[in-house]
């Protein structure tokens, strides 16, 4: 099987909240991303609007590790920063002239078999974004604590497990909808 996640992310200036909306695809098909399996949408009150789209590719990697996946595809439609990833991915980096997030993306990938950052255009990403803008206006945020957002020490060695452990780092602490045969979403609404 084939896992695609594709991400957005909100900034709502008001609530001083950022938002995640991500959509799981899967197919057998290459070059495909499939049918959508479950979208998660998430807020944050912790997360600069800088690093917002950096941190939707971190969740959707712990979210993917948390369900024993271990080929995955990450599309964004930021390019110059899924650019950026995918350099260092390649080079076997840790982006270590990069923010804290940076290495924290790049070192989950390395627990991945295969791991792929790809672009999106804006117009065929509006599920993820459309679930973003609502999370950052209208759910309840939680905090990372365990990731030290203004720089810090270097993530954990490969093969610990350094912070992220503890607090929301399994798919659990999503909002997952899965959608139904005939399209539209089915499960719990998008509130907490």
């Amino acid at each position: 099987m084939r896992h695609t996640f594709r991400v957005g992310a909100s900034h709502d200036a008001k609530r001083r909240v950022i938002g995640i909306g991500l959509v799981h695809h899967c197919t057998t098909r290459r070059r495909r991303d499939g049918r959508v399996i479950a979208v998660y949408s998430e807020s944050y009150d912790d997360v600069p609007p800088g690093l917002m789209e950096k941190f939707a590719i971190y969740r959707a990697l712990e979210i993917a590790k948390a369900q024993g996946i271990a080929e995955v595809k990450i599309r964004s439609a930021y390019n110059r920063m899924r650019t950026t990833l995918k350099e260092d991915h390649r080079a076997g980096t840790l982006g270590e002239d990069r923010d804290v997030l940076h290495r924290r993306v790049l070192q989950a990938a390395r627990e991945f078999d295969s791991v792929r950052f790809a672009w999106v255009p804006r117009r065929r990403n509006q599920e993820a974004r459309r679930l973003a803008r609502h999370t950052a206006r209208f759910l309840r945020p939680e905090s990372r604590p365990d990731i030290p957002w203004a720089g810090g020490p270097a993530p954990a060695a490969a093969g610990t497990q350094g912070n992220v452990s503890s607090t929301s780092s399994d798919a659990s602490s999503a909002t997952a909808t899965s959608r139904s045969a005939n399209g539209p979403l089915s499960g719990p609404a998008l509130t907490r």
